[in-house]
């Protein structure tokens, strides 16, 4: 396991009360994650994700109907310039799958320490992240109209049972 230097976690609840942390390890090219289950008093050994990370903090960001929020830089390689792009991932099935990934912003340059909140019933996350150590971002990403289009689309690409002709009487 590579060495534990600024872990730098974040925290999120699932459906069940089960606490998840997710953490940068330098150099390892991803994000870790670890679990409680009694409420933060203990925690699983921190394993591999697969979520890259270039020895990033991450920040995840509790949403309404129990969807998830992970602001990050998802990419691999190492070194403050490679913090890029800052993306928007949301999970509704309690981080096991991300089907919402969105990219905020991709221009070069380093993105740290993201922070953030979801406002407006899930309709807005608006967030912070610091830019090349010298500049701050401030960002209002729209997700809501987008999550019910993609719903609505998989819905009606779904086929429908055909209904049974009724008796004319």
């Amino acid at each position: 396991m590579p060495k534990w230097n600024w872990p730098e976690p974040t925290l999120a609840e699932l459906s069940d009360g089960t606490l998840v942390m997710l953490l940068r390890v330098n150099e390892s090219g991803c994000l870790w994650r670890s679990e409680s289950r009694d409420g933060g008093a203990g925690w699983s050994a921190a394993e591999r994700t697969d979520i890259p990370n270039p020895s990033n903090k991450p920040k995840l960001i509790a949403m309404p109907g129990g969807r998830i929020a992970l602001i990050h830089t998802p990419n691999g390689k190492h070194g403050m310039l490679e913090r890029n792009p800052l993306a928007v991932w949301i999970s509704d099935d309690d981080m096991r799958t991300w089907g919402y990934k969105r990219i905020v912003s991709d221009f070069p340059g380093g993105f740290c320490y993201a922070d953030g909140i979801c406002e407006e019933g899930g309709r807005h996350i608006r967030f912070t992240i610091e830019y090349s150590r010298f500049n701050i971002l401030f960002v209002d990403h729209e997700v809501e109209l987008e999550i019910e289009a993609e719903a609505e689309a998989e819905a009606a690409a779904e086929p429908k049972e055909a209904e049974e002709p009724k008796a004319e009487v």
